[in-house]
This record gives structure tokens, sequence and C-alpha cells, in this order.
């Protein structure tokens, strides 16, 4: 009996014990579904750390991550706001979050790295973590690289 309850603690303890932000070389360079659209940033929405090696925490048990934003991606929410806890941006890409909807107001920057706690200027409430978190009530996403075309010509 004294093995079950110590078997409960540590499962519940896990559920609460802070993730790690892995290496930027675990997040793929291309969206998984489109092979010509380029992964901008990877994000986790729990509240982060100033550290990461506390930072980069998922609401949902069992993931990895929350969210893929990818080259082009904007939203914007006129009522509410999007949470970002921690932000991995890769290289070549930026992540611009707004204190306002439809991208108005301060613009917070995020260049290429690990940012494993992003202090958005709208917090509350999550009714996904069911937690604190803070966010932007818009956001873009965008990468400098582009494709190549590969269309050969004979230089006529």
């Amino acid at each position: 009996m004294h093995r079950l309850a110590c078997l409960a603690i540590l499962a519940l303890l896990a559920v609460y014990v802070k993730a790690e932000c892995p290496p930027m070389e675990n997040v793929p360079v291309m969206h998984t579904h489109e092979e010509d659209t380029f992964n901008c940033a990877r994000m986790w929405m729990r509240t982060g750390a100033d550290h990461p090696v506390q930072g980069c925490n998922v609401c949902t048990e069992g993931q990895d991550y929350d969210w893929d934003y990818f080259d082009g991606t904007e939203n914007s929410s006129p009522t509410g706001y999007f949470a970002v806890g921690s932000l991995m941006v890769l290289p070549g890409c930026t992540f611009y979050g707004f204190d306002e909807p439809d991208f108005m107001g301060s613009i917070f920057e995020y260049s290429t790295g690990t940012h494993s706690k992003v202090d958005g200027p709208s917090c509350g409430t999550s009714s996904t973590c069911h937690v604190d978190v803070c966010g932007f009530p818009s956001y873009k996403c965008r990468c400098q690289q582009k494709f190549i075309s590969c269309n050969p010509e004979d230089g006529k």
C-alpha cells in the first residue's frame, strides 16, 4: 500500500515539474505537411522560466510543445489574447507580438533563439491551460529565407 501511495504522489508531481526547453535542432525547419513552408517558431503556452532548463512548459500532458507558427502566420483576437509562455524562434525568422488587436500598439520582437520566458502584455486565466498565463492580442511570424527557383534556363 505504501508503494502505491508513493507512486501516486510521484505521478502527481510529474505533472507540475517544469519542462526543459529542447535544443533548437530538434525543431523542424519545414512545415510537417506543407513542403514549401518554413517553420518560423515553436511555442509553449504555460508560463516559462528565466532559464531554459525550466522553461518551455506545455499545457497538454504528453506533448512536447503546444504550437508551431509558420512563415506568414498571423492572428488577431478582438476580445482575448494568445497565450505564449516560451518561444523558440528559428534562424532567419522573427516573432512579433502586439499589445493590441489588429497588429496595433507596441510591438514585442523576438528574434532567433530560445526565449524561455515571454512576458506578454495581456494576462489572465487560460481556458486551455486553466492557469494564469500571459500573451498577445495579435501576432505575426516572419522568415527572411525564401525558396530559390530551380527552373533552368539555357542562357540565350
